[in-house]
This record gives C-alpha cells, sequence and structure tokens, in this order.
C-alpha cells in the first residue's frame, strides 16, 4: 500500500481498495465508453500504425469526447433520475456529483438512490447517512445544492430500503 494511503480515511471507491490485490471493476475504465479505432489506425497520412500506448488511447477518447462536446447544444436536464444501486459501487458522493448537475431544478426536481449494503450496522439511519457522504447531512447537501431527505424537507427518507429521495434546490 502506497503511504500516503494510509493517511486517507474517505477513499473513494471506484479508485481504492484496502486489498493490494484488488483488481479495478472493467465499468470503471474511463477510456472503455469511447470508441479509441483512431489509437488503432491514425486518420491521418501516411497511413503507418504507430505503436499503441496508453497515451494513444486516452489521447483519442480525448478527442472524441471534445467532438462529442462540442456538437452538443444544450444541457439535458431532468425532473428526475434514478441512480438504482449506484451508490454501493460507486460511492455517494460520485452518484451524487456526477448526478446533480443534471436535475432540472424547482422543487419537482428529485433524484432517487439506493443503497443495499448496509455497512454501518449498529449505525443510527442519521449516522449511517453521514458516514455514506463523508460529513454531516445538512452540510454535504448544502455543498451539493440539493434538499436533504428525511424531516429536512418534504422528501422521503425510507430507512426500511435505505432509498433516499433528494430534491434540487434551483427554485
Amino acid at each position: 500500500m502506497h503511504e500516503d494511503l494510509a493517511q486517507v480515511t474517505h477513499p473513494n471507491p471506484v479508485l481504492a481498495s484496502p486489498n493490494p490485490a484488488a483488481i479495478l471493476h472493467s465499468e470503471s475504465d474511463p477510456v472503455r465508453g469511447y470508441h479509441v479505432c483512431t489509437a488503432y489506425l491514425p486518420l491521418e497520412t501516411p497511413r503507418t500504425s504507430p505503436a499503441l500506448t496508453p497515451k494513444r488511447l486516452v489521447e483519442a477518447a480525448r478527442y472524441e469526447f471534445r467532438e462529442w462536446s462540442s456538437s452538443i447544444k444544450r444541457q439535458a436536464a431532468f425532473t428526475a433520475i434514478n441512480t438504482s444501486d449506484l451508490v454501493d459501487q460507486l460511492g455517494a458522493l460520485n452518484v451524487l456529483v456526477a448526478a446533480s448537475p443534471l436535475l432540472a431544478g424547482g422543487p419537482d426536481s428529485c433524484l432517487y438512490t439506493d443503497v443495499l449494503v448496509k455497512h454501518w450496522r449498529n449505525a443510527s439511519d442519521r449516522e449511517f447517512i453521514d458516514k455514506i457522504l463523508g460529513g454531516n447531512l445538512p452540510t454535504m447537501a448544502l455543498l451539493l445544492g440539493l434538499s436533504p431527505p428525511g424531516p429536512f424537507s418534504s422528501r422521503v427518507l425510507d430507512t426500511h430500503h435505505s432509498r433516499m429521495h433528494w430534491g434540487s434546490d434551483d427554485d
């Protein structure tokens, strides 16, 4: 284990594991979602095949991302997003940070997430939520621009199923 990792109290579950022999899940590969054929067969001349390196794969993915991003005329916005149980695999902060900007905003916007694995069995519901968020619920909700579930709003916290319904603060 790297000596800096010993100081980490809340590692990113996508990129870190306490098990040094752990292998990252194939779905966490950031290049996997792109068509990186240009790394194998460059489009410029001459049409020789240069050595395939991780750098060329990343460059091909970045090129596709830039082209795709410039083709979008306006950002998509949704009034409801259901992340299912992605929190279990990716971590609450990763899911909330990635999904919350896609909310349309307003009182009818809602982000649903499920937690199937309760790591802290003896923790109260509030303690459990604070632990998966890595901080105090109202503070983390404020930082994320979301209305917290449960007694702080009209949103629902179903503790039996560990389902959280977050609302957008963009009114």
